[in-house]
This record gives structure tokens, C-alpha cells and sequence, in this order.
């Protein structure tokens, strides 16, 4: 799910080289997966209920994985046509898992809840740091094979897997006949938690665009933004698995709202007066690295911890994330045209604290707020 995205940032510039695209057109390839999840997420919650979660998450492999195939053959219209059909795809796992394991692990869902985000993180950084190397040494259609294979492998263990889950049709159907009259839409919390996972998706996807460019703004080598941006994807990846066992009770889960506001304040504050400071940059990289990544894993948590039924979760997630990653999309192009148009980092950077501020106060709603009546 998270490494067709990761692996397209790095290998911007030799896409422009072998296509010739403008820097417009070639952003649309990080934007497209953002529109499609936003357009999607409330469908994919809808189809899961409709025809079983199991079911839509594997259609929804097979589509990610054909598009992950189209962009390896070295033309425009497949790249784009397939970075469609891959956000298409990966639209059906951001919604359905948190679901799925809700509906099938729900003594276990913590530790699953965690390896499941450990995953999707480490699978990140493999995208991030492996499609240069991998393109250098085989070529575009070569990396991009080599990547897509994860892809299919996923589909062939989740094929193999579904058989042997339990039916559970008897509860899908007093739940298809239900699912109207127990929705999450008119609950208060379900706006609150939309807020929440949208302003942490418009940070990091802004953070993720923007700070290498920032770090070369400041005089630092390509080399070192890179070494930066590296500690930023690597060190999120422990939280990954701490949070959802940290957020298991109310007290938890309140301190951690706590700790990844102030923590996303203090870094973006930081970066304000960090300049050619190496040291400090570095600790803003570290901090912003490990609370975005924990404050995606909340919401994650949210999901769950705030609905009463499976079903539940996943229109909770679908509506989240669809209105959640629409924030995501405008966040860099927003950020870019106030550098742009007023030359100063600190501006933007200023309007993120008070972001962080923003989903400080939310995350403590939620934390004290009682789960949606099922």
C-alpha cells in the first residue's frame, strides 16, 4: 500500500529525463494516488459491507497490482493510466484493513494493528531508498518490475489466506440490514476524527514534499537533505508498533495526543530558527519523523477504538480519509505557492505549528470523547 507511492518522490527526476515532462504534469504522479483515495474511501467502505471486506480488499489487490505492472512499460499514458489503477487499488486496503482486523482479530487487534502499520512503514522506506539504486543498476521497466512483485506477492498470500478465514455471513447480513440505521455520519466524533486524520495527512505529505527542498534552500547539500530525509522516514518506524499498544486505555491515548501536538509544534516551530544549524535540522527531522508517522498510526487507532462494530470502522475510515487525503493534496501545492509568492519558509512553517496546535485540541476531544453508539 505505501511503497507504489513512496518510490515515485525519488525517481521524479529521471521520469522528467526519460519523458520529458513538465514539473507540473510531473507532480501529478504524487497527486493522482492522494485524489484517487479521496474520491474512493467512501465507496470502498460501502462495497465492504455490501459483498464482505475480504472479497473488495481482493479486487482490490488485483487492480493495484496490474497498475503497478502498466508503469513499467516505458510510455506516458501507461504511467499515468496505471498511477491512477494503483491508487485506485490502494484506496481498498487504507480503508478495509483497520476493518478487517477489527473483524477478524479483534482479541489480537493491537498486535496486529501494529505489525500491520510496521509493515506499511517499512515498505515505505524500501520504495523511498530502493527505486534509484535499483534503476541505475537495470534500467526504468527493470526497478519498476522488481517493485511491482511486491505487489503480487501480496495478492497471491491474500488469496491463499481469504479461504481460510471463517465465514461470517449470518453476521454481514443482520449487519446489511443495519448498517443505514447505525451510521457514523451523524455522529459529532466522526467529524472530529475526519479533522484529526486530515490535518496530521496535510503535515506529512507537506513535510514529506517540502523539506528537502528547504534543506537545499538553506545551503545544505543534496546529500545532506537526503541524509536528513532519511532519519525522518527510519525513525517513525519504531512508533509504528508502540503506538496502538500505548493508546490500549483512555490515559494512553490522551498522553499521546499530547505528546505528538506539542512534539509536532516544537519541530515546525524549530525549523523556523534551525537555518544551517546541521544539529538542529536534525532534531526537527527526527521529532517531525516520529510523530507524523505516530499521529497517522492514531488515527489509525481511532478508527477502531471509536466504533462498535467492524462495519463501523470502515465507514469511519472511508469518510476520514476520503475528506483526509483531499487535505493532503492541497497541502504542498498550498505550501508551494506561499514560498513561491512570499519567499519565506517561516511563513509556511509558522502555519504549520499553528496546525499542530489545531490537532493538539482535537486529539484531546477524542481522547475523552465516549465511542459512536452501534
Amino acid at each position: 500500500m505505501r511503497l507504489p507511492i513512496t518510490m515515485v518522490p525519488p525517481f521524479l527526476p529521471e521520469i522528467d529525463h526519460l519523458f520529458g515532462l513538465a514539473t507540473s504534469v510531473n507532480g501529478l504522479l504524487t497527486t493522482i494516488p492522494l485524489l484517487m483515495f479521496a474520491l474512493l474511501s467512501p465507496l470502498v467502505a460501502s462495497w465492504g459491507v455490501r459483498l464482505g471486506n475480504v472479497k473488495v480488499l481482493f479486487y482490490a489487490l488485483i487492480i493495484l497490482a496490474l497498475g503497478s505492472f502498466l508503469r513499467s512499460i516505458p510510455n506516458v499514458w501507461a504511467l499515468f493510466i496505471g498511477t491512477i489503477t494503483v491508487g485506485i487499488g490502494i484506496s481498498g486496503g487504507n480503508v478495509l484493513l483497520p476493518s478487517i482486523i477489527q473483524e477478524y482479530f479483534a482479541n489480537k487487534a493491537t498486535l496486529i494493528t501494529g505489525l500491520y502499520l510496521t509493515t506499511m512503514s517499512v515498505f515505505a522506506a524500501i520504495g523511498t531508498g530502493g527505486i534509484v539504486p535499483l534503476f541505475q543498476k537495470t534500467g526504468y521497466s527493470a526497478a519498476i518490475l522488481v517493485l511491482s512483485s511486491f505487489s503480487l506477492f501480496a495478492l497471491l498470500l491474500w488469496t491463499r489466506f481469504s479461504i481460510k478465514l471463517p465465514a461470517k455471513e449470518v453476521e454481514k447480513t443482520i449487519s446489511r440490514q443495519t448498517a443505514q440505521k447505525y451510521s457514523v455520519k451523524g455522529a459529532k466524533l466522526t467529524w472530529l476524527v475526519t479533522l484529526y486524520f486530515g490535518i496530521q495527512s496535510l503535515l506529512a505529505y507537506s513535510l514529506i514534499a517540502w523539506l528537502p527542498s528547504y534543506w537545499v534552500h538553506v545551503r545544505f547539500s543534496t546529500t545532506l537533505a537526503g541524509l536528513l530525509m532519511t532519519f525522518f522516514v527510519l525513525v517513525g518506524i519504531p512508533m509504528t508498533m508502540l503506538i496502538p499498544f500505548v493508546a490500549r486505555t483512555k490515559q494512553g491515548t490522551l498522553a499521546l495526543t499530547i505528546v505528538i501536538g506539542l512534539g509536532m509544534m516544537l519541530g515546525t516551530l524549530s525549523l523556523i530558527i534551525s537555518s544551517q544549524n546541521f544539529g538542529l535540522n536534525l532534531f526537527c527531522a527526527i521529532l517531525l519523523g516520529m510523530t507524523t508517522v505516530s499521529a497517522f498510526s492514531l488515527s489509525i487507532v481511532f478508527f477502531q477504538q471509536k466504533t462498535s462494530s467492524y462495519e463501523q470502522t470502515a465507514e469511519l475510515s472511508g469518510t476520514a480519509q476520503s475528506i483526509g487525503y483531499l487535505l493532503a493534496g492541497t497541502g504542498p501545492l498550498l505550501s508551494g505557492i506561499l514560498v513561491d509568492h512570499f519567499h519565506s519558509w517561516p511563513l509556511v512553517f509558522a502555519i504549520y505549528v499553528g496546525l499542530a496546535c489545531l490537532l493538539l485540541l482535537v486529539g484531546i476531544v477524542i481522547a475523552f470523547s465516549k465511542p459512536i453508539k452501534g
